[in-house]
């Protein structure tokens, strides 16, 4: 299955072509910001660069969060925009997921890993994995000191942005990779594995976005919805 895949949940924007497991093109550039700007030309370039036309993939897949609010919405906007537009199935999974499959360089690691992203203001984003990156509960959200807490005993491989943090507070030399973001490879892999299975359908609803914190910005309490216009 040839498809569309891309990052922009973290302060990295990675896309690229894959078919099936294997990727075909890819391209990674730090980018704390304006990944709605960046995305969609460095697709078409890929796209152009590999000689592939739109019309030859089968899928469209994106990290859906956690991550920063706006790239998560640009992610997601595209996917949907361009699975509609092509009427091809689009798919996301959870970045923390990516991440661990990052991490695992073989069909299984060592150990058990632990995901973690630095979600500023004392708090971590989390997930635990089975060697073989089977998740072990969902994505979770907790205070930086109360963190270790959360890891399972058996803990061996730490990976993420938060790595560096949580092995601080479990106290214990714990290995962990520099990796802040998922590989292409990793991208390609779990992507086509939600995709497994929609070869031949159409676009049906778009990945949906993993927001583990309520958004910084509020409607003022006296604020009220405009009326419709006819």
């Amino acid at each position: 299955m040839r498809f569309l895949f891309f990052d922009t949940a973290l302060d990295h924007l990675t896309a690229g072509l894959a078919h099936g497991e294997q990727v075909i093109a890819e391209h990674s550039e730090h980018c704390p910001r304006g990944h709605a700007d960046r995305l969609v030309p460095l697709l078409r370039d890929l796209m152009d660069a590999s000689g592939i036309g739109f019309g030859a993939l089968e899928g469209i897949g994106c990290t859906r969060g956690p991550g920063t609010f706006t790239g998560i919405r640009s992610g997601i906007a595209a996917a949907r925009a361009m699975g509609l537009a092509a009427d091809l199935p689009a798919v996301g999974v959870p970045t923390l997921d990516a991440l661990a499959r990052t991490a695992i360089t073989g069909p299984t690691a060592e150990a058990p890993v632990t995901a973690a992203i630095d979600a500023r203001r004392g708090e971590l984003y989390l997930r635990h994995f089975r060697p073989d990156g089977t998740p072990v509960g969902p994505p979770l959200r907790s205070a930086t000191e109360t963190a270790g807490s959360l890891c399972p005993e058996g803990t061996r491989l730490l990976v993420g942005s938060g790595a560096a943090i949580l092995r601080d507070v479990l106290g214990r030399g714990i290995p962990r990779t520099d990796i802040s973001s998922p590989s292409p490879r990793a991208l390609a892999v779990t992507l086509s594995q939600a995709l497994r299975g929609r070869r031949g359908h159409g676009y049906t609803s778009g990945p949906k976005p993993l927001y583990l914190r309520p958004a910084d910005a509020t409607p003022p309490a006296d604020w009220r919805q405009p009326p419709e216009v006819a």
